[in-house]
């Protein structure tokens, strides 16, 4: 995996193979990021779980997609060790599935752009109404 980061900015690129999320907390961890914004992804993914929220059921819906897909959209928030993020991604028919991002592992490679927010807080917490853990900004 290659990094840098400029003026708050970071652009990384996670290499062939490697598990999307687990590179994801490393790089949160050496860049020290602990409120951010995932401005975007691209690349492709493969072995991809992906998540439907239910407010009926209070839980997300999980459904599993092996073959390797082109990440065509990639957005989320990191709040205190706390990462969210949704995924759009196009199969090879150029049907697209999408949702919440639990796991995934990286085929030929990805960019992800990055912003730190430096005096802004970010942080979840539970809303009992709806069940989700909902982004709370300082």
């Amino acid at each position: 995996m290659q990094w840098r980061e400029e003026e708050g900015a970071l652009i990384a690129k996670f290499g062939d193979g490697l598990d999307f999320m687990n590179s994801l907390d490393w790089l949160i961890e050496k860049a020290n990021l602990s409120s951010a914004c995932i401005v975007f992804a691209i690349g492709m993914l493969e072995d991809v779980t992906l998540g439907y929220y239910s407010c009926e059921q209070r839980r997300y819906i999980k459904r599993n997609f092996n073959e390797p897909m082109e990440l065509i959209a990639l957005h989320g928030t990191i709040a205190k060790e706390h990462v969210h993020i949704h995924c759009a991604l196009a199969r090879m028919d150029n049907a697209v599935v999408g949702g919440h991002l639990f796991s995934a592992r990286v085929r030929n490679l990805c960019e992800v752009y990055l912003v730190r927010f430096d005096s802004v807080r970010l942080s979840r917490a539970m809303n009992k109404t709806t069940g989700v853990l909902e982004l709370q900004i300082e």
